[in-house]
């Protein structure tokens, strides 16, 4: 009777898990490859000169900004088998191309191993794009290229095709001067961070020297507690600008005086820990969009 129940159990627990396997098979996500940095541009064929990148990467820049909306152009030298229409619906999901409220985002997909291309769809772009719109692109602007090995070429005249559409459907101009004015808004950001850790470590820096005066110690902390209390409570009346530079001079200072700790050599200090984004700093990312399953394939 013991042996017997022992069987049956065994039997149970094996069918149990051969049905977890099963069903595990069948709900487990696929990962694709990792985004770019930059996000919108993943040449992993490597066919994508650095002109083209840099242009696709700069327009886009200047249509998210305006739009929402982001055309990420993908390479790969194989699909492994898989369906073009199920990789570029897997990779579009994945990286959530476009706005999360207007699914606004397109994808461009080149196999070069496979000589296949895709166009996939946002569920808002396929409204003005449209499949078949898709489709005449990529016959029209981007196969002749194709067909010679000009991948570059027909990759950025198919990108341009589909900025197009962007720019009728937004009423927009995604011009030279408008990735300029971007471009000059991003350098204008990386100075100002670079002026605000220079103040920081000259307020730091300073009141470290000069605390062991303690008239300078005292003066130095109601000049710290006053520029932090200002920037805090008065930022809507200063300005953003103004109380940021009152809160990094006041917080240099306040560090620097009470804080007694190295950031470098210290035996007992923080040595890491954190958690890494992914990434070297700074790039783009998707804005949660999704595909609509449509747009169209070619095969040259």
């Amino acid at each position: 009777m013991l042996k017997k129940s022992i069987r049956i159990v065994a039997i149970s627990l094996l069918a149990l898990g051969a049905s977890f396997l099963h069903f595990s098979n069948i709900f487990a996500t696929k990962s694709y490859p990792a985004q770019s940095q930059e996000f919108y541009v993943n040449d992993l064929a490597n066919v994508i000169n650095d002109d083209t990148e840099q242009y696709i990467i700069d327009t886009n820049k200047a249509l998210a900004a305006q739009t929402g909306g982001q055309v990420v152009v993908m390479t790969v030298e194989s699909l492994d088998g898989e369906a073009i229409e199920d990789y570029a619906h897997g990779v579009f999901e994945q990286y959530g191309i476009g706005s999360s409220d207007k699914n606004n985002g397109t994808l461009i997909l080149l196999s070069v191993g496979d000589r296949q291309s895709r166009i996939e769809l946002g569920r808002g772009t396929e409204g003005f794009i449209t499949d078949a719109g898709s489709g005449r692109i990529q016959d029209n602007f981007m196969i002749p290229d194709f067909k010679e090995n000009n991948w570059n070429d027909g990759l950025r005249k198919g990108y341009d095709a589909i900025l197009a559409y962007y720019e009728k459907e937004y009423e927009t101009d995604i011009s030279e001067s408008a990735v300029e004015e971007l471009t000059d808004s991003d350098r204008t950001s990386t100075y100002e961070s670079i002026l605000f850790f220079g103040l920081f470590t000259l307020c730091f820096m300073s009141a470290k020297f000069f605390k062991r005066i303690k008239i300078a110690k005292t003066a130095l902390s109601i000049l710290g507690i006053s520029s932090t209390a200002v920037g805090l409570m008065l930022s809507n009346v200063i300005g953003t600008t103004v109380a940021t530079y009152l809160l990094t001079i006041g917080l240099g200072l306040l560090m620097g005086i009470f804080f007694e700790f190295g950031f470098i050599g210290s035996s007992s200090g923080y040595h890491g820990g954190g958690w890494s984004s992914g990434g070297s700093g700074g790039g783009s990312h998707g804005g949660g969009g999704h595909s609509s399953g449509g747009g169209s394939s070619r095969s040259f």
